[in-house]
């Protein structure tokens, strides 16, 4: 019954077994279970904590966006002088990526460091902001 011609058939014909099916079901029952409107107030959140860490270092700004294309939840940009700091947004996603923790930033912008909180767990925020600060106040 689970092959041709019962084209509706479920399971082999697609080689999800049992596990895979529970798992999907228990993924959709917290989906559909969880408080979103107060997961995207944390994200919010999260931005905050981290343009706090970095508003006193000289011209740097932030803002809290959401990306047109994927992940479309709160993120948080941070651009500043380049010159007056004397390192490119490369540059400080580098150093964030060799230090200790290592930290991945949104890649391709170029202009600003863009940084995804969404993926983070409870604290995390505070370890990027610390780094973030220290790599900015560095430069």
């Amino acid at each position: 019954m689970n092959n041709s011609p019962n084209s509706d058939s479920l399971c082999r014909s697609n080689k999800v077994n049992k596990e895979e099916l529970v798992g999907m079901l228990v993924a959709l029952e917290l989906f559909l279970d969880r408080d979103h409107e107060a997961v995207w107030k944390d994200w919010e959140a999260r931005c905050g904590r981290i343009a706090a860490a970095v508003a006193q270092v000289k011209t740097v700004r932030t803002e809290t966006f959401v990306p047109e294309i994927a992940n479309a939840v709160p993120h948080l940009r941070v651009v500043w002088d380049e010159k007056a700091l004397g390192k490119t947004p490369a540059e400080v996603a580098q150093k964030l990526r060799e230090g200790e923790p290592g930290i991945e930033v949104r890649p391709g912008a170029r202009e600003a460091l863009e940084i995804g909180v969404w993926m983070l767990e409870p604290g995390e925020d505070e370890i990027v902001a610390r780094r973030l600060r220290e790599v900015l106040q560095e430069a």
